[in-house]
């Protein structure tokens, strides 16, 4: 059993001999170099998108959503102090607290 072992191991490293060093194709190196710089020039654009049209129109798009919720609250905000006071007249009066002073 001992002498099959060697006789793999043997084998194993004879077969080592036969073997040919791995070449890269011609300017690898250099093409694989020139790829990794390109995409990190990629990841340094800080805008995702290329186009600046679609950048203008998101920030159309963008401008309208807020002028449009600016209006809404400045309209609920005056809608809230118009219902406030009613809704303390309405108050007052249902538990009779008017303001009217006696004299005794």
């Amino acid at each position: 059993m001992e002498k099959d072992i060697h006789d793999k191991i043997d084998a194993t490293l004879n077969s080592f001999d036969n073997m040919q060093r791995a070449e890269m194709p011609p300017f690898f190196q250099t093409r694989l170099i020139a790829r990794l710089k390109k995409e990190r020039q990629l990841e340094n654009v800080w805008l995702p998108v290329r186009k600046p049209v679609l950048v203008i129109a998101l920030l159309t798009v963008m401008l309208l959503i807020n002028t449009v919720l600016l209006t809404q609250k400045i309209n609920t905000k005056k809608t809230n102090s118009f219902s406030e006071s009613s809704s303390l007249q309405g108050f007052a009066s249902e538990y009779q607290l008017n303001t009217t002073s006696t004299n005794y």
